[in-house]
């Protein structure tokens, strides 16, 4: 998912940054010339009153500039999440110092959401298929830990998961669902 979105993203800043000249026109009515290098002009259609054309300035290196930021903050955003699919986890229980007694979960990850469910073990009350927790993932600002939250604001919590209350924490390295 990550390299085909720097695929797109790159390939977009390259063929954008080759066109110095844009010509912009509603419907292909009138034939406009080139302005100066790095101009847009935007023509009127032929229903609209004759006006003078709009002239946008273009600098093609801001493009890329901001293009570029963009992709760095996405990547960062997306840094330490497994791609899209689904894997079996451990359930690591906070009271047990993070240890698990082999209970297993479903975790279903889709972009930036991800939805856990249980896997029927037998030492736990829930059915197989029941969904235990589900929400965005919000990297925690001060610890780095990764929640299972419906509130982006929850990244600045201080304290979290575990049998303090919800969000919840997934652990991506170690592949823990952390609960009480």
């Amino acid at each position: 998912m990550k390299q085909l979105l720097t695929i797109i993203i790159l390939s977009t800043l390259f063929s954008c940054s080759s066109k110095k000249d844009k010509v912009i026109d509603k419907q292909k009515t009138k034939t406009t010339h080139k302005l100066g290098e790095n101009s847009v002009q935007v023509s009127e259609s032929r229903n609209t009153p004759a006006r003078s054309p709009i002239i946008i300035k273009y600098d093609p290196q801001k493009f890329k500039d901001s293009v570029s930021n963009r992709l760095i903050q996405v990547i960062k955003e997306y840094e330490g999440i497994p791609p899209s699919g689904t894997y079996i986890y451990d359930t690591a229980y906070a009271k047990w110092q993070g240890r698990s007694m082999g209970e297993k979960v479903r975790v279903v990850i889709k972009g930036h959401t991800i939805k856990i469910t249980s896997e029927g073990n037998p030492s736990m009350t829930a059915k197989k298929g029941k969904i235990l927790d589900q929400g965005i993932l919000v990297k925690h600002n001060e610890t780095g830990d990764w929640l299972i939250s419906n509130n982006p604001s929850d990244a600045n919590l201080e304290a979290y998961g575990g049998c303090v209350e919800e969000p919840m924490v997934i652990d991506f390295v170690n592949k823990k669902y952390i609960t009480c």
